[in-house]
C-alpha cells in the first residue's frame, strides 16, 4: 500500500519507524543528488542528507510543514548546502589569512528557525506574492507552471518573485552570512 507524504509524516510524528524508513528510501537518492550538484562531493552530500533525516526524526513532534513534505526536504537540502559552503569558505579564509582573531558576528539561524522566520515574513506579504513564492520555492514549480496555476502572466510571476525576494533579503539580512 502506497502512503502519501502527508500520511507518512503524520505516522512519523507518532514515532512510526517503518514510515520514516519509507520516506527515507523514497527521497534519499534524490536529495543526495541535489546536494551533490552543489558541493560536488558524494560523501559530503550523503552527510548533509543524513543530517536532514536525523533532524527530521529528532524534531518530528515540533516540525510544522506549511507546504509539501517534498518541498520541505528539498529546501532543507538547499539550506544545509548553503551552510556547508559558507562554513567551507570560512575555514578556507581562516587558513588563508592565519588570523584566528577574525570574528564572525550576527545571528546564524538553524534551518528550523530560518524556516519559521521565513513563514512568518511570508505571512506579511500580499496573498498572491505568498502563493507565488511558496509554489516556486517550496513546491519547486516553474514560472510557467505557476503562471498557469494562478492564471497570471509569466512576467507577473517574475515580478512578484523579485518583490518577495527583495523583501525577504532585506528582512533576513542580519541572519545571512555573506563573505
Amino acid at each position: 500500500m502506497e502512503f502519501s507524504d502527508e500520511s507518512l509524516f503524520l505516522l512519523i510524528k507518532k514515532g512510526d519507524v517503518k514510515s520514516f524508513e519509507k520516506l527515507f528510501d523514497k527521497y534519499y537518492n534524490q536529495l543526495v543528488t541535489q546536494a551533490f550538484a552543489r558541493v560536488e562531493n558524494w560523501n559530503v552530500s550523503e552527510d548533509i542528507v543524513q543530517d536532514i533525516f536525523i533532524d527530521l526524526w529528532q524534531k518530528k513532534e515540533k516540525i510544522n510543514i506549511q507546504s509539501s513534505l517534498k518541498g520541505y526536504l528539498l529546501s532543507s537540502v538547499k539550506y544545509k548546502v548553503y551552510r556547508h559552503i559558507d562554513q567551507a569558505r570560512i575555514t578556507d579564509s581562516l587558513k588563508e589569512h592565519h588570523d584566528l582573531s577574525y570574528a564572525i558576528t550576527g545571528d546564524i539561524l538553524t534551518f528550523e528557525e530560518l524556516y519559521e522566520e521565513l513563514n512568518h515574513l511570508l505571512d506579511k506579504l500580499p496573498l498572491k506574492e505568498q502563493e507565488v513564492f511558496r509554489l516556486s520555492r517550496f513546491q519547486q514549480l516553474t514560472t510557467m507552471e505557476i503562471a498557469e496555476k494562478l492564471n497570471l502572466a509569466p512576467q507577473t510571476v517574475h515580478n512578484k518573485m523579485y518583490q518577495t525576494l527583495r523583501f525577504l533579503r532585506a528582512e533576513l539580512k542580519h541572519h545571512l552570512l555573506l563573505l
